[in-house]
């Protein structure tokens, strides 16, 4: 009688590994949900931050100088990401150091901390645990970057291309299976262009869209050629959903459940960063998902001398940046800041160092995150309730 029950119990339990969906189809099933998988998707919130930011649960991340910070919400506690009782964070031994090629992204995906640096890296989300993950291709010099998105790692950056006397530059993007190390990379995208383009990436459920700005002259008044491609990551099919060609360049793209919202700038005359008597047209556009349309919406001229920009949905922030010149070639910047809300009005102003971008929000108000190349490097948030004021959240340096 034992036999039998035993012989029963086998019968049932082989059943259940037969009834299970083996990897294939589980992967199958996530390429495809139209929902939002939090482990697994490209995160939206933060998406402007372009890979220099994370949140997980309560904690923040940021990486300066190839060093990975954290904030933890709760405690209000920062510091570097190293819990070894011994280390002074000061040395290449210390957990939080990422190497010493220069950090194109990290990203969190399925529990780990994933950074893109000579190798693919992982450790865990206390800084634990490093390792080498997976040999990638060298995308080039210029803008390197990797996400992580349902099954597959996608690298992205700018090739720069020799021929003889001539001199290109080719976006491209690779896709690598996670699950199959040995299988070969697959081509998702590459357009080449005459003069260093911009690109910018967005996942959203099953689709990559990727938005390429390429200059048409040496002068960045000659305007741009502007395409944006989607990719669908199911059937692995790359289209041109819309294309333009004048004088606009892309400063942010943010993603919602709608589409892609797009802030939107005139090159007429415009020069870089430190003109203090230029003017700036900027406008809002709208890319709807459900008929693959693009709508235009009002424009704004900011005041003189605000030549920087940066959006997230429902806001925008323009930037005057101020570059002094210290004793011993010290660089420092000083930038003032005026804040709009969805419906241009002024919400606040305000003073920050450092080159920085907005790069989202919070319970508590907006963030803004320093740029690679500023000589000061911090997250600060900006209060909803005193948008004249900054938080410093972690400063590089202390």
């Amino acid at each position: 009688m034992a036999r039998v029950g035993m012989a029963f119990v086998l019968f049932l339990f082989s059943l259940a590994i037969a009834c299970q969906p083996s990897i294939s189809e589980t992967a199958e099933s996530m390429l495809s949900s139209d929902k939002y998988l939090e482990a697994y998707d490209v995160p939206i919130g933060y998406e402007n931050a372009e890979g220099l930011f994370a949140k997980h649960d309560t904690t923040y991340y940021a990486c300066f100088d190839n060093w990975m910070y954290y904030f933890d919400t709760k405690t209000q506690r920062s510091g570097k990401l190293c819990g070894k009782v011994e280390c002074t964070h000061e040395d290449r031994d210390c957990n939080a150091y990422l190497g010493d090629i220069i950090v194109g992204s990290f990203q969190i995906y399925d529990q780990k901390i994933y950074w893109l640096g000579e190798l693919l890296y992982r450790m865990d989300l206390d800084g634990e645990n490093r390792e080498e993950y997976r040999v990638v291709d060298d995308m080039g010099e210029l803008d390197p970057r990797c996400y992580l998105h349902r099954g597959s790692i996608y690298m992205c950056g700018i090739e720069h291309n020799v021929k003889g006397a001539n001199v290109t530059y080719t976006v491209r993007i690779l896709r690598y299976s996670i699950e199959n190390a040995e299988a070969e990379p697959e081509t998702v995208l590459e357009q080449e262009c005459q003069y260093i383009p911009k690109y910018i990436c967005r996942f959203y459920r099953d689709k990559l869209y990727v938005l390429i700005d390429a200059r048409l002259g040496m002068e960045l008044s000659e305007g741009y050629k502007r395409d944006l491609y989607e990719y669908d990551i199911v059937h692995k099919e790359l289209k041109n959903v819309w294309s333009s060609q004048d004088q606009a360049h892309t400063r942010s793209v943010s993603i919602n459940n709608e589409g892609l919202e797009i802030l939107n700038l005139s090159t007429d005359q415009y020069t870089m960063f430190t003109d203090p008597e230029l003017a700036c047209t900027l406008w809002k556009s709208q890319y709807h998902f459900a008929d693959q349309s693009m709508t235009e919406m009002e424009r704004y001229e900011t005041e003189p001398g605000y030549t920087d920009q940066s959006m997230i949905e429902n806001w925008v922030i323009t930037s005057q940046i101020d570059v002094i010149v210290q004793e011993e070639n010290r660089v420092d910047v000083k930038t003032k800041y005026r804040i709009y809300d969805q419906n241009w009005d002024l919400s606040g102003t305000g003073e920050y160092e450092g080159l920085a971008s907005m790069i989202g929000e919070d319970s508590m108000g907006l963030l803004i995150l320093t740029d690679i190349g500023s000589p000061c490097k911090a997250l600060y948030r900006i209060p909803y309730d005193n948008m004249d004021t900054v938080e410093i959240l972690i400063q590089h340096g202390e």
